[in-house]
């Protein structure tokens, strides 16, 4: 946007804390790991790599860079997320469609920002579980090769009369506060 004209700059003003795999309550396919998502019994849902090319860019590379890191093989991954009978693709809005897919049983583990997985999880907590990837988050990068989303925030024009207040809002520390509650959480620098 800011090569384009449309904004002056931009600040990144939260940060994930990587993704979690989202199962069904009990975990009764026992996934634990990256490694699991190969097993036939498995059933994927991920989503829509043309309606939602960013978020199946985030989770298909997250996969794929944790699998390399395990030793696992990232080709038969390729392979099972191209198969239309082991992954169910969302149609439109993944955060919806994600927990849906599971709770419906059209799948049994989605690949999730940590932060969806926190609240389906707080909202519906005898429907969903959640997997770490490796240690659980604290706000660190937990696993390595887990990739981290960074939020922007950057004002179109001269913001109007109340632009550089909300951007301000937001760098403070009730916005930090609410944001770190739901699994979200300050970059290391308001930038």
């Amino acid at each position: 946007m800011v090569e384009q004209g449309q904004v002056a700059a931009h600040h990144a003003f939260m940060k994930s804390q990587g993704n979690v795999l989202l199962v069904r309550r009990g975990n009764p396919k026992n996934i634990e790991s990256i490694k699991d998502l190969l097993r036939k019994d498995v059933r994927l849902f991920s989503p829509n790599p043309a309606k939602e090319t960013v978020s199946y860019q985030v989770y298909f590379e997250s996969v794929m860079a944790i699998a390399r890191d395990a030793g696992v093989d990232t080709s038969a991954l390729e392979k099972k997320y191209a198969s239309p009978d082991q992954v169910h693709y969302g149609e439109c809005i993944h955060h919806r469609e994600a927990p849906q897919a599971i709770a419906d049983n059209y799948a049994d583990v989605t690949l999730i920002y940590y932060h969806l997985a926190l609240r389906y999880t707080r909202i519906f907590p005898s429907v969903f579980d959640m997997v770490y990837l490796g240690e659980k988050p604290a706000k660190t990068l937990y696993h390595p090769a887990n990739l981290i989303s960074f939020y922007h925030v950057g004002r179109v024009g001269d913001g109007g009369p109340h632009g550089g207040a909300f951007i301000e809002f937001l760098a403070g520390e009730q916005v930090t506060k609410i944001y770190d509650q739901h699994g979200l959480y300050r970059p290391e620098k308001f930038v």
